[in-house]
C-alpha cells in the first residue's frame, strides 16, 4: 500500500525553487554524456548481449567491465575492487534425501549396502546440479565491485554513493516466496526425523506397525528423492536475463552519475556491486571505504524498469530507517519526477546500510505485494522493461541530489 506522506516536515524555499527549476529539465532521449550512449543501448548490453550473471559467473564479471568502460569514457576516475565470496548454492533438499535414503537402507540391508546407494545418489545428483559450476559447496569465488567517482571542483561537503546490483536475482518460482520456502525446508527435515525414529516401541504395541510405518518411511524417502531431481533440474534448467533486476538499474545509475556534473559541495561515487542476493559487494564497500555516516548519503537503485517507480520504506524487519533528509528530498520531488513511497518487503542492499545506520534511501519498482516485478523469473528480458520508467528514475534521483548539493 502506498505510504501517506502528508506529514512531511516543511522544506526549505531553496529546496522548492530547486525542484520547480529541475522540473524543465526533461531526461527523455538525452545521450550519456559525450558518446551519445542511450540508456535502451545500457539495457540492451546488460540483459541481452551479456545476458544471465549469476555472481562469480563470466557474465558478471564482463558487465563489470562493460560499466567500467562506460563510466572511463565519461572521464570519471575509475578502478575495480576484487574479493572474496561464496557463491556456491546448498542444496538442502538433496542431502536430506541421501540421508533419508541412506537411514533406510542401513535398517532393511547393512551398512556396505547404504554406502553404495548412497554413492550412487551421490553422483547423480552432483551431475544434474553442478555439471557447470564448481563442485565444492561453498567454494568462493572472486567478485567485482566497479567504483566511479565524479569529483566536486571545491571541497565537499557531503558524499552520495550511488549503488546498483551487477548480478541478476536468483532464479525463484513466483509462488515460492521466502516463508514458503522455509515451511518446505521444515516439512522434509520432518520427513527425515520420521525416517529416523526407532521403530521398536510401536513394533511391541502394534503387530502390523512394522510394515506400516516401513511403507511410510520409503514414501517419505521417495519423495525427497523426487523433490531433489526436480529441483536440480530446475536449477539447471531456468534462467534470468535480469532486465528489470537489475539492467534497467545500472542503466539509470551509469546516467545519474554522468548527469550530475557540477555539483558545488558534493561528490558523486557510482558503485556497480557484485553478489548483491547475499551482500557480499556492499559489505566488502563499507569494510574497504570509512565513510563518514554523517556526511555520506548513500542511494540504491534496484529492479527499476516495471511496476511502480518508489522510494522505498523498509519494513521493521531490515533493522534500521530511512534517513530522513533524504526522505523529506524524495518527497519533494516525488509529483514532479512521478514517484510513488510504498513498503518495501523485497530483498535489497540497502539493509546492511540501514542496519549499519548509514543515511541511505533505495529507488525500485514494486508490485501491489511490494516485491520487484518478474524478479527471478525467465520472463525478465528486454522486452519487459519500460524505458519511460527508467528515464522518471533518472530524472528524481537527479533532482534529489542536486537538491542535496544546494542545501546548506
Amino acid at each position: 500500500m502506498p505510504v501517506n506522506s502528508s506529514n512531511a516536515s516543511t522544506h526549505t524555499s531553496d529546496t522548492d525553487l530547486l525542484g520547480v527549476l529541475l522540473a524543465k529539465r526533461n531526461t527523455e532521449g538525452l545521450t550519456f554524456g559525450q558518446h551519445r550512449l542511450l540508456l535502451s543501448e545500457v539495457v540492451r548490453e546488460v540483459a541481452e548481449n551479456i545476458g544471465v550473471r549469476r555472481a562469480g559467473s563470466m557474465g558478471e564479471l564482463r558487465t563489470a567491465a562493460y560499466m567500467s568502460s562506460i563510466w572511463q569514457k565519461a572521464g570519471l576516475l575509475t578502478w575495480t575492487d576484487s574479493f572474496d565470496a561464496k557463491t556456491q548454492r546448498i542444496a538442502t533438499t538433496m542431502f536430506l534425501a541421501l540421508l533419508s535414503v541412506g537411514a533406510n537402507v542401513v535398517a532393511v540391508f547393512s551398512l556396505y549396502s547404504a554406502l553404495v546407494i548412497a554413492s550412487i545418489l551421490l553422483v547423480l545428483s552432483v551431475l544434474i546440479q553442478y555439471r557447470d559450476t564448481p563442485l565444492i559447496i561453498g567454494k568462493r569465488k572472486n567478485i567485482p565491485n566497479v567504483i566511479a567517482i565524479r569529483k566536486s571542483p571545491q571541497a565537499p561537503r557531503r558524499r552520495v554513493v550511488m549503488i546498483a546490483p551487477l548480478d541478476t536475482s536468483d532464479v525463484v518460482d513466483r509462488f515460492n516466496r521466502p516463508w514458503q520456502h522455509v515451511v518446505m525446508v521444515t516439512v522434509q527435515g520432518a520427513l527425515l526425523l520420521v525416517t529416523l525414529l526407532d521403530t521398536a516401541p510401536l513394533v511391541s504395541l502394534f503387530p502390523l506397525a512394522h510394515l506400516q510405518l516401513g511403507w511410510v518411511l520409503w514414501f517419505c524417502s521417495g519423495y525427497l528423492v523426487v523433490a531433489a531431481i526436480i529441483e536440480s533440474y530446475a536449477h539447471r534448467r531456468r534462467i534470468t536475463w535480469g532486465a528489470v533486476s537489475h539492467a534497467g538499474a545500472l542503466a539509470a545509475t551509469a546516467r545519474i552519475v554522468d548527469e550530475l556534473d557540477g555539483l558545488r559541495h558534493t561528490e558523486v561515487w557510482g558503485v556497480s556491486t557484485g553478489a548483491s542476493q547475499t551482500y557480499a559487494g556492499i559489505e566488502d564497500l563499507i569494510q574497504r571505504y570509512p565513510f563518514d555516516p554523517q556526511t555520506t548519503f548513500f542511494v540504491v537503485l534496484s529492479g527499476i524498469g516495471r511496476g511502480t517507480l518508489c522510494y522505498t520504506i523498509p519494513t521493521g524487519s531490515v533493522g534500521g530507517v530511512t534517513d530522513p533528509l533524504l526522505l523529506e528530498l524524495a518527497t519533494e520531488v516525488r509529483k514532479t519526477a512521478g514517484v510513488d513511497a510504498r513498503v518495501s518487503r523485497n530483498p535489497s542492499v540497502i539493509r546492511p546500510l540501514l542496519k549499519r545506520d548509514f543515511r541511505a534511501i533505495e529507488f525500485t519498482c514494486l508490485d501491489e505485494q511490494g516485491y520487484v516485478p518478474l524478479q527471478g523469473l525467465p520472463s525478465d528480458t528486454v522486452e519487459a522493461i519500460s524505458l519511460p520508467i527508467v528515464e522518471r528514475a533518472v530524472r528524481a534521483v537527479v533532482m534529489m541530489i542536486r537538491a542535496l548539493d544546494a542545501l546548506n
